[in-house]
């Protein structure tokens, strides 16, 4: 017809889809839309789901696949790429489309299509990860991997490579996690593949972080920069999001949080409900640090209510977390003890090694916190026993209520000499200092890194009258009456 004469089919694709669309909805009998109709508006659509796809328009191109199966019969031959292209649009929005991709990739694979069927696979193990589903991550990487393994370099091997290597990364196995993303990102850089190479050089420099090795922040930086020229959204996030991370762990607190903003701020954008809701999921504990405590709970109770409405299970660690040191800080002891407990028993269940560390971490120090000494220790020691097992040494990251926890439980020499075998940041520095009992030093380098509440907590500690001054302004600017009262005390100990 017309619109096939404007030009370039991909720029008007769903432009046509849209007229086929508007033609099935007013063909109630169905005896129009049919036969050669009825496969050219199939195709219209199929065309319009890989265009808004690749606009990430992921909501758009959910819904021309879905007009696309419902015309098509079941037996048509393009079918399963269909499935995938609906698969992946899902599993980008609300980290959905298990059953598509599951179908697509056992037609691709009866078929002897490998490249697609490891692609769809791949999908199902990143969408399960997103809403807090770990259970079939790893069996879905191995499929993937078997089926392109003897395969030469291809994008789908490329990405299948990167997505293992995301998938050590999280676990904590940091040396396989290099060696699996460097040979990703060689087949990337000899493919052109500008999005693999982007998703391959977050995970190589994740890993060289934890590995301290040098470049490793540059890496995912230029992560970032590959990602944003191609725009390619989902892992505009990704890479925001894992660079925050870094970034706080290197005592770059104010930029961590940047980071999160804009990763936030272009998943919901782009309608990645699924990025925005494990995003918001961290709100809480950043909104926490920067002194904003009554958004911190908002926020914290609006994402822990949709995980217990079943919206999905992901990033419901760092809520509670938030909302257990702001209960505590708020005198509710129980409630904060509640939410530590079930951070920790969630972390125990995860794949993922990042979480465990600060659940442990934050559920020792209500307990010291509120008397229970021999549980606190009992949870640091649970602390230790994990990081000496593990041959990869995650980064220290602690807050100031973390050394003075070590300290209540008589294990601070213990638990540094433990935890500070891996990449020296200044969290570890900040932690040594407290050992020594310069507490003073320590509120300088949590405000060199930017980190406000716990230069509050180390003044809190040094008995200075400047310094608890300075403590008692910041808790009752948050709302803090337990650390108010602590303030206070020391005040009028000073005289």
């Amino acid at each position: 017809g017309w619109i096939d004469g404007l030009g370039r089919p991909q720029d008007h694709a769903e432009l046509l889809a849209g007229h086929y669309l508007a033609a099935v909805e007013l063909d109630r009998s169905g005896e129009l839309v049919s036969g050669e109709i009825r496969d050219r508006a199939v195709g219209a659509l199929t065309d319009a789901a890989e265009r808004a796809s690749a606009l990430n328009n992921f909501e758009g191109a959910a819904a021309y696949a879905r007009a696309a199966l419902d015309l098509a019969d079941e037996g048509w031959p393009g079918r399963p790429r269909l499935l995938l292209q609906l698969g992946k649009a899902e599993s980008s929005t609300a980290g959905e489309g298990r059953d598509a991709l599951l179908e697509a990739a056992q037609a691709f694979e009866a078929s002897g299509d490998v490249a697609l069927a490891a692609e769809a696979r791949v999908l199902v193990a990143l969408g399960g990860y997103l809403i807090g589903r770990e259970d079939e991550l790893a069996e879905q990487l191995d499929l993937a991997t078997a089926l392109v393994a003897n395969e030469p370099v291809t994008r789908a091997k490329a990405t299948v490579w990167s997505s293992r290597a995301r998938h050590a990364y999280l676990a904590g196995r940091y040396q396989e996690a290099l060696e699996l993303g460097q040979e990703a990102l060689a087949m990337a850089e000899t493919l052109d593949a500008d999005e693999i190479r982007a998703e391959a050089l977050l995970y190589v420099g994740g890993a060289k972080y934890e590995l301290d090795q040098p470049s490793a922040i540059d890496d995912m930086r230029e992560s970032l920069a590959v990602a944003k020229s191609i725009n390619a959204a989902a892992q505009i996030t990704r890479s925001l999001n894992n660079l925050s991370i870094i970034l706080r762990q290197d005592g770059y607190v104010q930029e961590s949080l940047e980071m999160a903003n804009e990763a936030l701020t272009v998943a919901e954008r782009f309608g990645m409900r699924a990025s925005v809701q494990f995003m918001r999921g961290a709100l809480p504990f950043q909104l926490y640090e920067r002194g904003r405590w009554d958004e911190a709970l908002t926020a914290a109770e609006a994402h822990l209510a949709e995980i217990a409405a079943g919206v999905h299970g992901a990033n419901e660690i760092s809520s509670r977390l938030a909302r257990a040191l702001i209960r505590l800080a708020r005198d509710d002891p129980a409630g904060a003890l509640a939410d530590t407990e079930h951070a920790v028993a969630v972390a125990r269940a995860s794949m993922a090694v990042l979480p465990k560390y600060p659940s442990l971490a934050v559920h020792a120090y209500v307990l010291a916190a509120t008397g229970a000494l021999e549980a606190a220790r009992e949870a640091a020691l649970e602390m230790a026993a994990m990081r000496e097992a593990d041959s990869n040494k995650t980064s220290f990251a602690g807050a100031a209520i973390v050394p003075w926890t070590w300290a209540q439980v008589g294990l601070l020499d213990e638990m540094l000499a433990v935890m500070g075998t891996g990449r020296r940041t200044p969290w570890l520095a900040a932690a040594e200092a407290a050992a020594a009992g310069d507490w003073g030093r320590a509120a300088e380098i949590y405000e060199e890194s930017g980190s406000e509440l716990s230069v509050a907590f180390a003044k809190l500690q040094t008995g200075l009258d400047a310094d608890l001054r300075a403590a008692l302004d910041f808790y009752r600017s948050v709302g803090a009456p337990r650390y108010v009262r602590q303030a206070e005390a020391g005040l009028a100990a000073a005289g």
